[in-house]
């Protein structure tokens, strides 16, 4: 398990880059949607920063090859996420 943490800090996704990802590997959201099985229309939200569960979140970067923290922004400080990874 991976929790992404920022202390003290507002947290925002940085949609662009799964979009940019996305692109990159040359597929539609259709594609992606179908391999994460979502509709396009979620990964649409995804794509604009709007709410979405999760695990969408991470399915999504899985697939692109990307990170969760490569997308998460602790917003007052402008720095990127830290990972902790559970030990237990």
């Amino acid at each position: 398990m991976v929790y992404i943490f920022c202390m003290r800090e507002n947290v925002k996704l940085n949609s662009e880059r799964i979009g940019a990802a996305r692109v990159a590997k040359g597929w539609t959201r259709d594609d992606l949607a179908r391999a994460i099985k979502v509709s396009p229309a979620t990964i649409s939200r995804l794509e604009r920063g709007i709410s979405l569960r999760p695990g969408t979140l991470y399915s999504a970067c899985r697939e692109l090859g990307i990170t969760v923290e490569s997308v998460i922004v602790c917003t007052s400080a402008g720095k990127e996420a830290g990972k902790m990874t559970n030990t237990s």
